[in-house]
């Protein structure tokens, strides 16, 4: 079975309950109960917080009332920004099942390795793999221009621009991605994800791939 992230919860509690996938534990034990066979292995993949976050906001703002990224941050609880809780839920609920966590640049350096681990045989040699690492983001232009038409019109006027305006300013050369951290901020969040994967890196029931 593949399980999106947004199966077990959305971006919008992360908002409105400040907390990252609140509903993963009652989620993930109606689909244990409900899956044809017992799960023997789960592969997770993890990203860094500020990509994290950066993506998760635009998610956020594609379908609601354009907010600031710095009220998106602010209404979230950052104090207990950590992956390891989530890989806990998964291993507490799937018990006994083999489990793998790759960290994302590792998928984008090397899907095949983690496609043929999922597989379990080496099958994605013959897979056509171009435009796996790339994903869906917005420029900066996008984001600036969002803001204004919020102040002037409304939040609800911006976010219904936001798909006219992401066609218009794709990010590219001389369009950079929408990047909202400061040097100092990088650091202290890789710092916590680092924090994470040698957390997850002791659980003896974690296969790490970083």
């Amino acid at each position: 079975a593949l399980c999106h992230e947004i199966m077990i919860a959305t971006i919008n509690s992360f908002v409105c309950r400040g907390k990252r996938y609140p509903t993963a534990p009652g989620v993930l034990r109606g689909l244990s109960a409900i899956l044809p066979r017992p799960v023997t292995s789960i592969h997770l993949c993890l990203r860094d917080f500020p990509s994290y976050l950066a993506s998760a906001y635009i998610e956020y703002i594609r379908t609601q009332p354009f907010l600031s990224f710095e009220e998106f941050v602010a209404k979230a609880d950052l104090s207990a920004l950590s992956w390891v809780p989530l890989v806990r839920t998964f291993g507490r609920v799937f018990k006994g099942a083999a489990m793998e966590v790759w960290d994302d640049e590792f998928f984008r350096r090397d899907p095949s390795a983690v496609i043929d681990g999922i597989l379990g045989r080496p099958l994605a040699g013959d897979l056509d793999l171009g435009g796996l690492n790339q994903r869906p983001s917005a420029s900066a232009s996008v984001i600036a221009e969002m803001a204004r038409i919020a102040e002037r019109a409304g939040p609800e006027a911006a976010r219904d621009a936001m798909a006219a305006l992401e066609k218009a300013h794709p990010p590219g050369p001389g369009v950079p991605r929408f990047d909202p951290w400061e040097a100092a901020e990088v650091t202290a969040l890789r710092g916590l994800y680092r924090q994470d994967l040698e957390t997850l890196d002791g659980l003896r029931w974690v296969r790490l791939r970083t």
